[in-house]
């Protein structure tokens, strides 16, 4: 990493602030991505269950609220909100959620009069899709669920997996008295999600 230095006399850019604050940014998320695996946050809210409203209609399910740490980001859903799924009597969808980002406070240039974003919000990208489909490009999207068709009923298999401490944290450390097998968390993967 390599940040901005700032000396007396300097006059700073724009640039050198947006460097500096994507330094501190990260950092952070990097330490964190280093620390603890992807995973969902316990106890918060209802953990972004995955929930099958009307298992007769194989349109869509329902996220409920919670968050989840996705490559040192933290992704929040506030409210339940219903995923729309693709084609899922064909093939099995995975549901998932990945870490977005949204712009706002429009303010005008003072010479241009253009607006500019002065706000960049921490945000989150709800989908679905075909298993197939997932396999090749699973980059950043932390799967929720496996929505199938059993018989005539739509069904959501849990695929969470909660944020845990990455194993090579605890190898090596070894405190009088205390288990070293210890997650921070418990993870609830379903074991056939992935195809062969």
């Amino acid at each position: 990493m390599s940040r901005v230095l700032f000396w007396s006399g300097l006059k700073p850019a724009v640039e050198d602030m947006e460097d500096l604050q994507a330094f501190a940014q990260g950092m952070t998320k990097d330490r964190f991505a280093a620390c603890f695996e992807d995973g969902v946050i316990p106890g918060l809210d209802d953990e972004l269950e995955v929930v099958v409203p009307n298992p007769a209609d194989h349109t869509k399910v329902n996220v409920k609220a919670g968050g989840a740490y996705i490559a040192g980001d933290k992704v929040v859903l506030p409210e339940a909100e219903d995923v729309l799924l693709d084609g899922v009597d064909e093939e099995d969808n995975i549901v998932w959620i990945r870490y977005d980002t949204t712009e706002s406070d429009l303010r005008n240039h003072y010479i241009t009069g253009e607006p500019h974003a002065c706000r960049e919000n921490d945000s989150y990208e709800l989908g679905a899709e075909k298993l197939s489909e997932y396999l090749l490009n699973p980059t950043g999207k932390l799967p929720l669920a496996r929505a199938k068709v059993t018989g005539a009923n739509l069904v959501a298999v849990d695929l969470r997996v909660y944020l845990r401490l990455k194993k090579e944290m605890l190898s090596g450390v070894i405190l009088p008295g205390v288990p070293t097998n210890l997650n921070v968390a418990v993870s609830k993967p379903d074991p056939d999600w992935q195809e062969e």
